[in-house]
């Protein structure tokens, strides 16, 4: 993405060395950081697993806009969401997702 920058392309500029992109959000700009490859999956499990509970794919793509950007975001968060560590719940005498235990227990 720096050669999009260097051409002032899509937003992308370099400040201070650091990637980051320009986007409109609800007609606000946001300032967002390009977060490299090793730190995406901790950026979506935080950005998921907010507020006690289990964000579903479109929000946590939301949460995530706000601050960082990347090309393949929507579909790293979405396999992220969907494969998230399956966990046996006695019980339920089911195998289910985090997210869905959490529901379970949450409405229980």
């Amino acid at each position: 993405m720096f050669f999009l920058a260097e051409r002032d392309k899509d937003g992308y500029y370099i400040r201070d060395g650091i990637l980051y992109r320009k986007e409109r959000i609800l007609g606000h700009e946001i300032q967002q950081l390009c977060l490299p490859r090793s730190r995406r999956s901790q950026a979506i499990r935080l950005a998921h697993e907010t507020y006690g509970g289990h964000l579903a794919a479109k929000k946590t793509k939301a949460r995530l806009k706000l601050s960082f950007s990347w090309t393949t975001i929507a579909a790293d968060v979405q396999n992220a969401c969907e494969n998230v560590t399956y966990v046996k719940n006695v019980d339920v005498q089911l195998s289910m997702t985090v997210c869905q235990l959490h529901l379970y227990l949450v409405m229980k």
